[in-house]
């Protein structure tokens, strides 16, 4: 993946303390860096059990995120 993106880095944190409670099992952030090199939070999501629950079906499984393009253009104006 480094040799297709190289100036993506990708992190994970087994740690996490964001989207507990929330989250089931996989949590995940993007973040763009500004023109001074500041991070900036534009993503998120992880996986969820609403689906589930609302099939009544524990194999079931889905990701939900969210992205705000109109943020994004806004912030790196």
């Amino acid at each position: 993946m480094r040799s297709f993106s190289p100036e993506v880095n990708f992190v994970i944190e087994l740690n996490r303390k964001g989207g507990l409670g929330y989250y089931n099992d996989l949590c995940f952030n993007i973040f763009v860096k500004k023109d001074d090199d500041s991070p900036v939070l534009v993503a998120g999501g992880g996986s969820v059990d609403w689906s589930s629950k609302l099939l009544g079906n524990a194999k079931e499984k889905s990701i939900s995120s969210g992205f705000g393009p109109e943020f994004v253009q806004k912030i790196l104006s």
